[in-house]
Order: C-alpha cells, then structure tokens, then sequence
C-alpha cells in the first residue's frame, strides 16, 4: 500500500524529519512565514516603481516643461510613496529576523542543516556595498529634488490670502515659507521611517528573547 505521507507546506522536509508534533508546528508557520514575506517584498519593490514614475515626472513636467507647480509638489508626493515603501521594508526586516531565527530554530532538530538561506542572505550580505552606495545616490536625489522645491518656490513667491485669516491677525501666507515648512514635515517623516527601519533587526531580536523568556517553564 502506498504511503500516504506529504510534505508540509513546500519545506521540504516530511513529518519523518522532524521530533515530534512542536517541530511540526514550526514547519507549518515557516511555510506559511515564508509566502508572507515573499508577498511583502514585491509589495515594497512595487513601489520603486511609482518613485521612479514620480521622478520622472518632476524632471520632464517640472524642470524641462518648466511647470514649477509639478516642482514645488512633487517632492510631497515623491515623501508619500517612500515612506510607505521604506514601512513596508521595516516590516520585511522584521519578517527576516524571525524567519532566521526559526531556521536555526529548525535546524537544531533535524538530523542535517537543512534552511541555509540565512548563510547565504546574511545581514552582512544584504548590507553590502553595492547596496550601500545604490543608498547614498538615493539619497542625494532625494536631497536635490527637496532642494529644487524650496528654489522653484523662492523663485515664484506667491501670497495667499483668505477671510478667515483677519481673526488672527493675518492679512496673507507667503506660500514659499509654507512650502518649506511642508519639506521639513517630510523629512521628519521621512527620518523616522528609515529610523525604524534601522532598527527593526534588534528590536524585533528583543521581543523574541522577551517571548521566549516569558514561555518558558
């Protein structure tokens, strides 16, 4: 009669493999962790896509077709769809720590080392160079589509003006002062997604020390 043994979500790895119905039940969550976190990051790659669109936009509509409304807002737009991004990187970082720390977890219980993607993709890896330098150029386009912002609006000073501003002792709003205090709110924003961002690893490290702490008998 044939066995009707099967493999538990595409691990590879048969109930034979594994001690008892705990490392079972890991198996079960690491599967489905993994079909997570391969949704997530195309979700976050996605995105590279709208920035690059946004960009594009800025450069032909804004500087080359000289439409400083496209200039002076675009950056908004551009802080939007990166924050967005760099969360859903923070939650990838996340996913990654725990996935790893599940491998190792696994592979404690199996008779060869089996899950070796946190060799291959290493936190030393995944932070090397190349990424590195593709980051600083990130970021000085960053730097110079905020700052071509702030010279579009000082250059087209325009005053807004509204009848509710009598009630507090305003006769107009420099648009170019209000522009630049919208950049600032943006990079404030900004900051503190890649400052969660950065520190993902280690916090979500923490809570799984915390966790297994409080579990255990």
């Amino acid at each position: 009669m044939p066995s009707t043994r099967e493999p538990k979500n595409f691990t590879g790895v048969t109930s034979s493999d594994a001690e008892g119905p705990s490392t079972q039940a890991k198996l079960e969550y690491f599967g489905h962790l993994s079909g997570r976190l391969q949704q997530m990051t195309i979700s976050a790659q996605q995105f590279v896509y709208f920035s690059g669109l946004i960009a594009a936009a800025i450069v032909s509509a804004g500087l080359v077709a000289n439409r400083s409304l496209v200039v002076v807002l675009g950056p908004y737009a551009l802080t939007f769809v990166l924050t967005y991004q760099v969360q859903l990187y923070t939650d990838v970082e996340c996913l990654t720590t725990l996935k790893e720390h599940l491998e190792t977890d696994l592979n404690k219980n199996l008779k060869t080392r089996l899950y070796l993607e946190n060799v291959a993709l290493s936190i030393s890896y995944r932070n090397r160079w190349s990424v590195k330098l593709l980051q600083i150029i990130y970021l000085i386009l960053m730097v110079g589509v905020f700052v071509q912002s702030v010279r579009t609006s000082y250059h087209h000073q325009v005053r807004w003006a509204a009848s509710w501003m009598r009630y507090v002792h305003l006769r107009a709003i420099n648009l170019h002062y209000l522009n630049i205090a919208g950049i600032v709110i943006c990079l404030l924003l900004l900051g503190f997604a890649v400052s969660e961002l950065f520190g993902a690893r280690t916090r979500t490290l923490r809570s799984i020390t915390e966790a297994t702490f409080s579990t255990s008998p």
